[in-house]
């Protein structure tokens, strides 16, 4: 019976890789610019996750308190999203950001990873984008 629950997770972290890899895949056939804007989204996500959470603290957490914090980033997601112009674009940075809260939340280790993979790629192309306008 209880395996039941065990498919219906693998399910679930089935179709969050999916969507996870399809998204970084758009994101990876756009310009340079678009890049370094969805990095940006995922750092000021991460600044904001950071200010309560590490990641151990939030995997630790009830899940009730799990849920408002990933409320409160898809909320800045959709506040982002609203917006005319390239600050739209941070949008999908916080929402990348959003899909690995939701792989700490499975603990599942190989899917965090892959995840943090694909963040730390954009956060870098951010970096650098930031870098060489400066």
């Amino acid at each position: 019976m209880f395996g039941l629950f065990k498919k219906k997770d693998d399910q679930n972290e089935l179709k969050l890789k999916r969507e996870f890899e399809s998204l970084v895949l758009q994101i990876k056939s756009s310009e340079i610019a678009k890049q370094a804007l969805v990095g940006r989204g995922i750092q000021a996500a991460e600044e904001s996750f950071l200010k309560t959470y590490s990641t151990a603290s939030f995997q630790a957490a009830p899940f009730s308190e799990q849920m408002k914090q990933v409320e409160f980033i898809k909320k800045m997601e959709d506040g982002l999203n609203k917006k005319d112009g390239p600050i739209r674009v941070l949008s999908i940075g916080y929402a990348l950001f959003n899909r690995w809260l939701a792989a700490v939340m499975s603990s599942d280790a190989n899917l965090m990873r892959q995840f943090e993979k694909e963040l730390l790629h954009f956060k870098n192309i951010a970096s650098s984008f930031r870098d060489a306008s400066d």
